[in-house]
């Protein structure tokens, strides 16, 4: 999961160092567990890595709505998750999740993401996540962890 992707260029970036060659350029370490810490042989890593790895962007911030149809048509993206929270300090009025602007902006996501066959995610409250599913969203997070824990008074 990449975090404020800004543009176009930003998205082929994320692609290019997180997939090996031929679709990207990452530098090559089978130490970590995905490749069995140097016990699985190197091609047969490179290949499995290759393509089992979910790719999710995250759009906090106005200026990639305008590439929108470009980045979401990259076919190494499986998810775009759309931070309102983030938006809306992006666009100076922080907090204000009910902004016009904010929920234009996550109805474009969730709509482009939609037409290019990604799964669009966004946050929500469970007085309002079904509009959202409605909208397009299949990945919806309600509330945090730190939020669940602070309502009820335990920690699990």
């Amino acid at each position: 999961m990449m975090s404020h992707v800004m543009n176009l260029l930003d998205a082929r970036d994320i692609v290019r160092n997180t997939k090996f060659y031929p679709t990207g350029m990452r530098p090559a370490d089978g130490g970590n567990a995905d490749g069995q810490f140097c016990m699985m042989p190197f091609a047969e890593y490179i290949k499995f890595a290759n393509e089992n790895r979910l790719f999710m962007i995250q759009i906090k911030d106005p200026e990639p709505l305008e590439q929108m149809n470009e980045i979401c048509a990259l076919d190494i993206i499986d998810i775009i998750f759309f931070g309102l929270g983030d938006f809306s300090q992006a666009i100076g009025d922080s907090g204000n999740l009910n902004n016009p602007e904010v929920c234009r902006a996550r109805e474009k996501v969730a709509a482009v993401a939609k037409k290019h066959g990604k799964f669009a995610r966004t946050t929500a409250t469970l007085n309002n996540y079904k509009q959202w599913q409605e909208m397009g969203c299949q990945l919806v997070n309600i509330s945090a962890d730190v939020v669940a824990i602070a309502h009820t008074g335990r920690i699990l």
